[in-house]
């Protein structure tokens, strides 16, 4: 008997690509879901409020702003402006400025305002960090629904959420696992489109933020080595290839980077700054996050007493659920039920990069000295002390944030356990045991209600904008107090609103100017600084370095006070007890003493003669005449 052959119809080109396209639509629709659920109420209120940061929040939104204007108003380079450390200006070559979130938002930043490209940023960083790490954990880890995890643990581990309040830039780290997933396909396939993708990620990571370009190189040489070492391409081309993504990476960074060189060359800015001691406690690796509106409660107490610095970044949980689901990725899959999840065939579930690759960015993160529980261990050595020897690496000058690529690497290898334990299970109940992990992570991740502030906008701003007018364009705004580092950001978020020049500024590089400004003028050393110096007390007049800096309008800020500002913080504190991101809202050392003020204010008066607005505890408005 002869046996039938079946009848086999050829598949379609275009069904093919539609088999492909549908899921990862889905996979798409799923991550663009759960980032308006999990960052609610952001998406209602794109319009209107902003993430809950302060000082590093204003400075993005003024870099927002300054874009918008040096491009589309100005027809000007963004990397100079005389707005800020005025007269003179100041280059803004070191400055940071997420190249990459200020041009994809400009179109949303024209049409709808600074808060909408802001959180439009956002919400982009959770979604897109998901897609990636879903993608990268598709070559490590069988099938969509392991991937899957991937995604959430990458997207949602509680120091993005809180780094997306303030720091727009070191929040979007969405072009990392892109970067990874592209370098793999490289060194697997080659071709032109390999060098392409991998060459073009990798430049997309830097211009979101330098820092996130430096801290995936580790990440990058350990799965290139791997990768390389099981040779699916002779090792010739595959250096060819990986040659030509990083000149690609190269040129495209090259028109954003050529003016943080030059500035450097220059003299104008110190790019190297020292490291700060904001290093992740170990302790607070498994501590859950005090956002998580069910338990967070119970423990904010302990981060209010425990915690060695209050700045944004210093959120350290990795989740439960995703340490039991990586704890997992050694075990052996069954193989009979292996390739019902789509296994990928190039793949062996390679454990070890990733686990040294998650290991290696922990002791990183824990900084030059260990401290447990705020006590230092000062006789283990950390091999943070000896990254900042290293040229380039040295520029990373805080250790929290290689928390990032840690979790990715814990993501790739939470898909791994999440794939291996699947397989023990009968297949309809496989995908039960995702949806199940998946809800798990997401409540030990759950920040809900994401922070939200409304935008400052001052009721005296009119005013303000009359004694503006009173004054020749070319003259600028004396904020007191004011600074010329993160105290000035609060003037920088006002300036967007006046649009005049002001005598401070806060920038990511420190101008050496700025130093001699000081020294000429040490009076506004106790305007510009919270603890000032002995000599601060002694040299020129307020006056004189007034006219000197050719300032048009002295805006007193009343509520500056250190006094008044402490009563705040001290009301926030009663009011929410467990919500140490209200508390930062309130910063005493971004004030002045009353009796400071008072003094400068009489000498305003001896000068300039009464101000032209007064609004009682708020403001004093004077023109210099």
């Amino acid at each position: 008997m002869v046996p039938q052959i079946p009848n086999l119809q050829p598949v379609a080109p275009g069904a093919r690509s539609s088999a492909r396209l549908l899921p990862a639509l889905g996979i798409f629709a799923a991550y663009f879901f759960l980032a308006l659920l999990l960052t609610w109420p952001l998406a209602p209120r794109m319009l209107t409020h902003v993430p809950m940061g302060e000082n590093d929040l204003w400075q993005n939104y003024w870099n927002l702003w300054w874009w918008k204007t040096a491009l589309w108003e100005r027809h000007q380079s963004p990397y100079h402006t005389d707005l800020l450390y005025y007269p003179g200006g100041a280059p803004l070559g070191c400055h940071t400025h997420s190249e990459a979130n200020m041009l994809w938002t400009l179109p949303i930043n024209l049409l709808l305002g600074i808060p909408a490209a802001l959180n439009a940023a956002v919400l982009a960083g959770f979604i897109f960090a998901a897609c990636g790490a879903y993608l990268l954990a598709r070559l490590y880890a069988p099938g969509r629904g392991a991937a899957f995890l991937a995604g959430l643990v990458f997207a949602y581990f509680p120091q993005h959420v809180e780094q997306s309040l303030e720091h727009l830039n070191l929040a979007s780290f969405q072009a990392m696992p892109f970067f990874l997933w592209a370098l793999a396909r490289l060194i697997r396939r080659g071709g032109p489109a390999g060098w392409l993708l991998a060459g073009s990620f990798g430049a997309l990571n830097a211009l979101f933020a330098w820092h996130n370009g430096l801290l995936i190189i580790p990440a990058a040489a350990l799965l290139a080595i791997y990768e390389s070492w099981k040779r699916p391409r002779p090792l010739l081309s595959i250096f060819l290839d990986l040659l030509k993504a990083a000149a690609l990476a190269l040129l495209l960074v090259l028109p954003y980077l050529w003016p943080v060189l030059r500035e450097v060359w220059q003299g104008a800015a110190a790019l190297k700054k020292e490291p700060l001691p904001k290093a992740i406690d170990p302790l607070f690796l498994f501590i859950p996050h005090p956002g998580q509106p069910l338990w967070g409660k119970a423990v904010s107490g302990f981060y209010i007493r425990f915690q060695s610095y209050p700045s944004v970044g210093s959120l350290a949980y990795l989740g439960a659920a995703a340490l039991a689901l990586a704890s997992a990725s050694p075990v052996r899959s069954r193989r009979s039920s292996a390739p019902g999840l789509g296994e990928p065939p190039a793949s062996r579930r390679p454990v070890w990069p990733w686990l040294f690759l998650f290991l290696f960015s922990l002791l990183l993160s824990f900084g030059e000295t260990l401290h447990l529980a705020s006590v230092e261990i000062s006789w283990l050595p950390m091999p943070f002390h000896w990254l900042k020897h290293i040229p380039i690496f040295g520029l990373v000058r805080i250790a929290n944030r290689f928390l990032v690529p840690a979790a990715l690497a814990l993501a790739v290898l939470a898909a791994m356990g999440g794939g291996a334990l699947a397989s023990f299970l009968p297949r309809p109940w496989r995908g039960a045991f995702f949806a199940l992990a998946a809800a798990l992570l997401i409540l030990d991740y759950l920040w809900i209600p994401y922070p939200l502030r409304t935008v400052p906008r001052p009721e005296w701003l009119p005013r303000l904008e009359e004694a503006l007018a009173q004054v020749p364009a070319g003259r600028a705004v004396l904020d007191l107090p004011s600074g010329h580092l993160a105290r000035a950001s609060a003037d920088m978020l006002l300036q967007t609103w006046h649009r005049r020049p002001i005598t401070g500024g806060y920038l990511a590089a420190t101008l050496r100017r700025v130093e001699e400004t000081l020294q000429r003028f040490p009076v506004l050393r106790r305007i510009f600084q919270r603890y000032p110096p002995p000599e601060a007390y002694q040299g020129p007049a307020l006056a004189e370095a007034v006219r000197a800096l050719q300032v048009g309008v002295v805006v007193v800020h009343l509520d500056r006070a250190v006094e008044k500002i402490n009563e705040r913080r001290k009301r926030l504190q009663d009011e929410f007890p467990s919500d140490p991101y209200r508390h930062r809202l309130e910063n005493p050392d971004k004030g002045i003493e009353t009796a400071a003020l008072d003094f400068f204010r009489g000498e305003l008066r001896r000068s300039f003669g009464e101000p032209v607005y007064i609004l009682k505890d708020q403001v004093e408005i004077f023109v210099v005449r």
